[in-house]
């Protein structure tokens, strides 16, 4: 992932007349090419007198959804969309708000704010790139995964499959969460998360050297991020060679083998390694 999210966000206000009522009223507000996410949100004053404000939506081409006045917020990106609007890829250009005057005993003032998503700016992501459900080597159920997530106010998450399941086609954005397909290469030599990876793996099987070197080549050449697993754990260390792009430094709780980790990725840009005992020594 070269490009990550950053975050534009503007409030549209608009005061609707009582001669407005039963009529629509447009706010326009321009989408750059780089958006992947609009989040629309909106509040309106005279509710307790019996206002209601309707609230809908429309791009440069085409009526992209109506909630009227069943729901105060919803997102539209190419991976979901809130229930009765359109999800798809965002077309840059002037969108309008469209606001339904339903009910106005008098003046009121409707506040509509617009986040947009962008990928063009790179910034730091809170996530975790190693979390198993029920459907590999977990316990959790996928909702309970979408719970704690957001609670703990993750943005990213890894759900990889076991190389020996089934494909992983689960790439997807869940209530401000993005979910990224993954496969986990264990081996009795190691483990690896294959961070995009879609597709099983050929095997797990892999004796040697050089068909693990291939494999990792492999994964790269398409695309993939390959990381390695808990590289110093007593039960699964890594123990194929070093062809590596990134290291879990953080499994579970903190413990030796994480302080390990952190040092090896730390000392791995100033020179070569072997192992020793249990620990990697230039």
């Amino acid at each position: 992932m070269n490009q990550l999210l950053s975050e534009d966000m503007k409030t549209l206000v608009y005061e609707i007349h009582p001669q407005e009522e039963k009529e629509y009223v447009t706010l326009p507000f321009t989408v750059d090419e780089a958006t992947d996410r609009l989040d629309v949100s909106y509040s309106f004053t005279g509710k307790d007198d019996g206002a209601v404000i309707d609230l809908g939506i429309e791009d440069p081409y085409q009526f992209c959804g109506w909630s009227g006045g069943a729901c105060d917020h919803f997102v539209i990106s190419e991976r979901e969309a809130t229930p009765e609007y359109k999800r798809g890829r965002l077309h840059c250009g002037v969108w309008n708000i469209i606001l339904g005057a339903y009910r106005v005993p008098h003046i009121c003032k409707v506040f509509v704010t617009i986040k947009q998503q962008r990928t063009d700016v790179p910034v730091w992501l809170k996530g975790d790139l190693h979390m198993h459900t029920e459907h590999s080597d977990g316990s959790f159920t996928i909702e309970d995964t979408f719970r704690i997530a957001k609670k703990k106010g993750l943005i990213l998450l890894l759900q990889p499959t076991t190389i020996r399941l089934r494909k992983n086609r689960c790439g997807f954005w869940h209530d401000g969460v993005m979910v990224i397909p993954g496969v986990e290469w264990s081996t009795y030599k190691g483990h690896a998360n294959i961070l995009g990876g879609q597709e099983p793996l050929e095997s797990f099987r892999i004796r040697t050297d050089q068909k693990a070197t291939e494999l990792m080549n492999a994964v790269k050449k398409r695309g993939d991020v390959w990381i390695v697993n808990h590289p110093f754990d007593d039960g699964c260390p890594w123990e194929w060679p070093h062809h590596l792009q990134a290291v879990e430094v953080w499994n579970g709780p903190w413990r030796l083998i994480n302080e390990k980790a952190s040092g090896f990725l730390v000392a791995r840009t100033v020179g070569s390694w072997q192992r020793d005992y249990g620990y990697w020594r230039k």
